[in-house]
């Protein structure tokens, strides 16, 4: 009969996993304020892992954001040494495309102080704009 001890160790070597992440999100027509759900982390060897946010552009979901791409970044780490990161773009695109005016002919009656109102409803006949008018 004989014993031995021997020494197991276990490494983490697989990175934490990012759960879904926000898709690229592109606005138009002024509206500039986009809002998300801030990712989720899965991991082999525990729970309860936090994604930070790395970007360091301080807005936020529901934040008003510049013209232009924006790109939001987290990290993590899993206390391994694992770490892995993960991204998406907000594109804030201006408005420049014209609107397009149709007016039709009216026909009002003066009042006794040659004065007449009329509205934009009424002389407009279909006009259009890509963000709305």
């Amino acid at each position: 009969t004989d014993t031995c001890i021997a020494t197991v160790t276990v490494e983490d070597q697989v990175d934490p996993e990012f759960v879904n992440v926000p898709a690229n999100i592109t606005l138009t027509c002024g509206n500039n304020q986009p809002t998300w759900t801030d990712p989720t982390v899965t991991d082999n060897c525990g729970t309860g892992l936090t994604p930070v946010r790395t970007d360091g552009t301080g807005l936020n979901s529901g934040s008003t954001f510049p013209n232009g791409l924006t790109t939001i970044s987290y990290s993590v780490d899993d206390g391994n040494g694992n770490i892995n990161t993960a991204s998406f773009t907000v594109n804030v695109v201006v408005d420049n495309q014209n609107p397009v005016a149709v007016c039709q002919n009216i026909t009002v009656q003066l009042d006794a102080s040659g004065n007449a109102t009329i509205t934009a409803a009424q002389i407009n006949n279909g006009s259009t704009d890509n963000c709305a008018i």
